[in-house]
This record gives C-alpha cells, sequence and structure tokens, in this order.
C-alpha cells in the first residue's frame, strides 16, 4: 500500500501520458498477479460506496492524539483525511502494510462492525501516503489521476483485459487538487519561510517541511516537501528555535528578526481546498536556503495568482 501511495504522487506529477504509462507498468511489474490485477481494478474503477467515515477516523485518532493538536493541524492543512493521514501514528512492530489484492477483497467483503479494527491496523502499518490513499479508498473519494488513454496502453503492455469506467477514471476539471493532471503546466520558483519541521518517527524516514508564503498580512502553508540534502541545516535551526512541540512535528520562529528562508521550484499550481492557502505547489523541491532574504521577502500568494495569469 506504500508504494501505491507513492505511484499515486508520481502519477500527478507525471508530465506526460508516456511517463505515466511507464510508472504504471514498472510499479505493475514488481507485483503478484492477484496485487497486479487488484492494481488495475482500482485504476479503472475507484470504489465509490463509503465504507469508513471520516468521523470515525477522527474518534479512532482521538484514541491517539489530543484533539487540540487535531484542530491546530487541521486549520493548517485545510483537509480531514490529509491530517489524519499525517498524524495517524506508526505502530512500532506493526505488520506490513496492507497488498492491494488485500485491501480490494476486504473492503468489499468485511462487515461494518469488523471493518474499523481492520482499517485501524492497516493505518498503523502504512506511511502517509499509503495512509491517505487508503483513506481516499475506504470513504468512496479516490481518484484516478490517469486518463482513460493511459491506462489502456498500460494495461494494453501488461497484458490485462480490465473493464474501463469512463466516470470514474478522471477527477472533474472543474474541481482539481492535488490527484488532477494538468495539461498546461506553470512551473517556477518562489520564495518560502520555514513554518513546521517533522521529523521522521525512524532514523529510515526523511524529514519533512511545511513552508508558508504571505497572504495578505498573514502566514499560510503552501507546500510539504523534504528536506532532503538541507535536513541538515534545516534540524539545526528547529533544534535551536522550536516554538511549539506537536509531537514529531516542531513550530519554527518566524520573525523579523529570526526566519529560515527557502527558495523551492514546482511544476505547477493548482487550486486546493485541503489548503489554507487556497492554492498549492506540485512536485516542489527546495532549491536553496537564502540567508540573504528575510521574512518579508517571502512570496505573497498574489504572486502566485499572477504567474497563473502570466502563464495562460
Amino acid at each position: 500500500m506504500n508504494a501505491f501511495g507513492s505511484l499515486i504522487q508520481l502519477l500527478q506529477c507525471a508530465s506526460s501520458n508516456e511517463d505515466q504509462i511507464t510508472l504504471i507498468v514498472g510499479y505493475a511489474q514488481t507485483l503478484q498477479s492477484d496485487d497486479r490485477d487488484a492494481l488495475a481494478y482500482l485504476l479503472a474503477n475507484p470504489p465509490t460506496q463509503r465504507r469508513v467515515k471520516l468521523t470515525s477516523l477522527r474518534e479512532l485518532l482521538h484514541e491517539h492524539i489530543d484533539e487540540n493538536l487535531f484542530n491546530l493541524s487541521k486549520s493548517f492543512v485545510g483537509d480531514t483525511a490529509e491530517t489524519i493521514a499525517l498524524l495517524w501514528p506508526t505502530k512500532s512492530g506493526a505488520n506490513r502494510s496492507p497488498a492491494l489484492a488485500e485491501i480490494r477483497t476486504q473492503l468489499g467483503q468485511t462487515g461494518a462492525l469488523e471493518l474499523p479494527k481492520l482499517f485501524q491496523r492497516w493505518l498503523s502499518a502504512c506511511d502517509a501516503n499509503g495512509r491517505l490513499t487508503l483513506i481516499r479508498l475506504a470513504t468512496g473519494t479516490f481518484k484516478n489521476p490517469v486518463a482513460i488513454e493511459v491506462m489502456r496502453q498500460a494495461f494494453d503492455k501488461l497484458g490485462l483485459n480490465v473493464e474501463i469506467s469512463p466516470a470514474k477514471s478522471r477527477r472533474p476539471t472543474e474541481q482539481p487538487d492535488l490527484f488532477t493532471t494538468n495539461s498546461t503546466p506553470k512551473p517556477g520558483t518562489i520564495d518560502t519561510v520555514l513554518m513546521y519541521v517533522e521529523n521522521g518517527r525512524r532514523r529510515s524516514q526523511e524529514t519533512n517541511c511545511t513552508l508558508g508564503i504571505w497572504d495578505a498580512n498573514e502566514l499560510v502553508p503552501i507546500c510539504r516537501v523534504p528536506a532532503g540534502e538541507f535536513s541538515h541545516e534545516i534540524l539545526n535551526y528547529a533544534q535551536s528555535n522550536t516554538t511549539k512541540r506537536f509531537g514529531t512535528t516542531l513550530e519554527v520562529e518566524r520573525s523579523k528578526a529570526n526566519a529560515i528562508m527557502l527558495t523551492v521550484a514546482f511544476d505547477n499550481i493548482l487550486k486546493s481546498s485541503r489548503r489554507k492557502a487556497g492554492w498549492s505547489l506540485v512536485n516542489p523541491r527546495i532549491l536553496a536556503l537564502t540567508p540573504k532574504l528575510s521574512l518579508h521577502d517571502a512570496a505573497h500568494l498574489d504572486d502566485l495568482k499572477k504567474l497563473l495569469l502570466d502563464k495562460n
């Protein structure tokens, strides 16, 4: 499931149909035949039945996470499902994340009384990407990020004969978000300020940063991005400038006197109701730390909107 969640993120950022086909075929070739069939089925016919309610998942999460922390996190993330996926604690020693064939079968066959316990075990065994995709599948809100012709060609290559439902293969264009491809990419770079740092629970997990820009006189998150090669500098800053701590997530100082600025590149800009800013950057990556910049040099939301107009 973790690999499937990562595949969905890669598909949404792919720049061409050919790249998407390569991603699907490459991933499918690592799977057993039953999981490969489940992959094709889930892409071609995403489940629309709501087997799990988000309110139920919130109640389960509150057994592990303080409700005030959840509400604060949601106010920045903007989406309940993504907030749950980010905050859900990974259980040490949990079983492997569920296989695609298991998910396809169990979501359809497990009774309403048994499903919450099963789902809780699945979430504890997944990473954040896997959890978000799993939640989307279980709540009937998963949308395929690729077009019908891409699926046909990818399946055409894997020797799979799967009926594709046109009504479920692509998210409506009037409601784009991070799971939507865009035929007119609008790449660019902006200067951002570090707002939060999320440490991996294990050494093998990467450090992630939440970066912000100005919306009028307020800093709002615009993307969540791996620290990558800048992990050392960012962690050093966070350790010395933490203002609040929420589990493994650190809120860092961002004042005129003390802030860490980063230049970020991205492939596209999309509207997103899941973000407080109302927009999200697609495939953001940190290009450089920019110590010569100060807090007031962070980009403004109007800058992004102007970029959209300039590119149209």
